[in-house]
């Protein structure tokens, strides 16, 4: 029996079983991408192998379940399919992680998502999800729930943090240009919030002290943290501002009404 305290699940675009760096990595999952067969974990795009590297270079003694939910063009057009993921982990995954490197910036219905989000954090776990590289604020990351992580713009460590006195954007973390596992080639340099996120699941999975509740992490890392800073809430609100001007301009403001990675 896996101990779940020892399991994370990461919703991505699947994993290169194969990459050089994660042999001997324990890993099970299955696709929801339309046309795959139910257990084609295979990653087109990278980004999901590239979240696993990292988490995996914290927690050799991890176990991962993948659920695939972006094709190699990082299409995930219809939000409820994560709604499904999530439901699907509450009823047939007993993990301790759930990472979430990606989300929504604008949900027409919130609450459908927060409830999926609740369900599995009433059962313990830990969720942990990226805001969006631009800076608006974005979802399930928003949630009281979650642990929501950006991007900082420190020069932090992989395995250090910055805490942050905010409803929404709790953890800030290493999401500047580094050297990740990749599908084609095996390995290059990427930044992201996606990244940050993952280096948080990382540091989770790898602490001898483990979590029934969000608030209890939390609480965990701000101890950790390398500083404690104040609300960073109102620069995201104006970086929101602007984007949504220039996504209104270019007319292609229905590109973020999907779910996508970071």
């Amino acid at each position: 029996m896996t101990n779940r305290k020892k399991k994370i699940v990461v919703i991505d675009s699947g994993v290169n079983i194969e990459h050089p760096s994660l042999k001997g990595v324990r890993i099970q999952g299955h696709s929801m991408i339309k046309g795959d067969a139910l257990d084609d974990i295979s990653d087109n795009l990278g980004h999901g192998t590239a979240i696993i590297g990292i988490i995996y270079n914290y927690a050799q003694d991890a176990t991962f379940y993948v659920i695939k939910l972006f094709d190699r063009d990082n299409n995930c057009s219809d939000p409820c399919n994560l709604i499904s993921a999530l439901n699907f982990i509450t009823d047939n995954i007993d993990c301790y992680i759930v990472n979430l490197s990606l989300g929504i910036s604008i949900v027409e219905d919130k609450r459908e998502l927060y409830i999926a989000c609740k369900r599995l954090t009433e059962k313990g776990v830990i969720m942990i999800s990226a805001h969006d590289n631009l800076g608006s604020l974005s979802y399930p990351a928003c949630f009281d729930n979650i642990i929501g992580v950006a991007d900082s713009d420190s020069r932090l460590k992989n395995n250090e943090i910055e805490y942050v006195n905010s409803d929404t954007i709790n953890i800030l973390a290493n999401g500047s240009n580094q050297r990740v596992c990749w599908v084609e080639p095996d390995y290059l340099f990427t930044e992201g919030s996606s990244f940050a996120c993952a280096h948080v699941s990382g540091i989770l999975m790898a602490s001898e002290q483990k979590f029934s509740s969000v608030d209890q992490a939390k609480l965990f890392l701000r101890r950790r943290a390398k500083r404690v800073i104040d609300d960073v809430n109102k620069n995201y609100e104006q970086k929101n501002i602007c984007q949504m001007i220039l996504l209104e301009e270019l007319q292609f403001s229905h590109l973020i009404k999907k779910c996508t990675v970071w």
